[in-house]
């Protein structure tokens, strides 16, 4: 399971897409007018060694918090194998 729960400040737009292997899974989106902004999403994926997830942000999207304020995660759990696992 991947999960993408993020925030935003300012007036504008965020847009984030989440790709497996190059090909979009999902994306997540806010509309801000001056104020905070969240969005979140989850989705359940089938992963094989050497699979590539990543986020990719759309136009000036822009994320909240700092180096010492984390408020936006990028996180995914196993839920369970497919295939005994081999050491």
């Amino acid at each position: 399971m991947i999960s993408l729960p993020i925030l935003y400040f300012h007036s504008g737009v965020l847009y984030l897409d989440l790709y497996k292997n190059q090909e979009y899974i999902s994306s997540a989106y806010a509309h801000v007018t001056s104020d905070y902004g969240s969005a979140s999403n989850a989705v359940v994926l089938t992963l094989s060694r050497g699979d590539h997830v990543y986020i990719s942000g759309h136009g000036t999207s822009k994320l909240y918090g700092d180096a010492w304020e984390v408020y936006c995660t990028f996180s995914g759990y196993l839920m369970f194998f497919t295939t005994p696992p081999t050491a």
